[in-house]
């Protein structure tokens, strides 16, 4: 790829002739045509840098459209997160949350996970989205889903007309970066959907991916959907943010 120094070089040896002009904002500065050489080399630059700008939204857009992040989670981010000053549990939450998200070489680059508890409306998903953003504005690939959606997605494969393989679900589920599992323990909790759960989440703890796990119920009770050997692994290294003030929605916040 051809630097602005290259661009400007080439650009100089096909102009007909080199003087010097006085320009008014680099002084002394050999031209062509009229055209100041730092100019020329100021103005490319300026142009591919916002070509570059231009890509990178591109890309997040697209990654974004495919991550699975609900429409009306798609702004969530950490700037439009409310944080109740009075409530010092949701400045830990929010702390801790923004910092798993800036310092990711220290987090989601090696596995650290999340288990977000608390009732409905407490800004579970709004953090975790907020955390996907960060993610998704590095160019990682994002995996937005229920629990049930992802037990569906495992067990519409047993059926011999299936359009995808068993293996291959969990290898997609394995490979993307940052995988948000929503709504831990609405499902039923029964003894194949702990076994599916717990092979995608130690999957991903294997390949030192980040997980994030947002639930309406408490720890304790979670483990009966997830299975204890899951948690473990959530936990190992990872963190756990216990949301138990007043719903949002009920103060009017959302």
């Amino acid at each position: 790829m051809e630097t602005a120094q290259d661009i400007v070089a080439r650009i100089i040896e096909e102009l007909d002739s080199v003087d010097e002009i006085d320009c008014p904002k680099h002084g002394k500065q050999k031209s062509s045509n009229g055209q100041c050489w730092a100019c020329i080399r100021e103005s490319i630059e300026k142009e591919k840098a916002e070509a570059a700008k231009q890509a990178a939204l591109t890309a997040r857009a697209a990654l974004l459209s495919k991550s699975g992040i609900p429409r009306r989670f798609m702004h969530a981010s950490f700037d439009n997160y409310c944080v109740d000053k009075t409530i010092k549990q949701q400045q830990r939450a929010y702390a801790i949350a923004r910092h798993y998200a800036e310092n990711y070489d220290d987090s989601m680059d090696i596995g650290r996970s999340i288990i977000m508890t608390g009732a409905v409306g407490t800004g579970k998903t709004h953090l975790a989205v907020a955390i996907a953003q960060s993610a998704l504005a590095r160019g990682k690939s994002v995996c937005f889903t229920s629990v049930q959606k992802l037990i569906r997605s495992i067990t519409d494969t047993y059926s011999r007309d299936a359009e995808q393989r068993e293996k291959d679900v969990f290898s997609a589920y394995r490979a993307v970066y940052l995988l948000i599992l929503d709504e831990a323990g609405l499902q039923r909790g029964t003894e194949n959907e702990r076994n599916i759960i717990t092979e995608v989440i130690s999957d991903r703890y294997n390949d030192q991916k980040p997980t994030i796990i947002t639930s309406n119920l408490p720890l304790e009770r979670l483990k009966d959907y997830l299975t204890e050997r899951a948690v473990d692994r959530l936990l190992h290294g990872g963190v756990l943010l216990e949301m138990t003030w007043d719903s949002y929605r009920r103060r009017g916040d959302l």
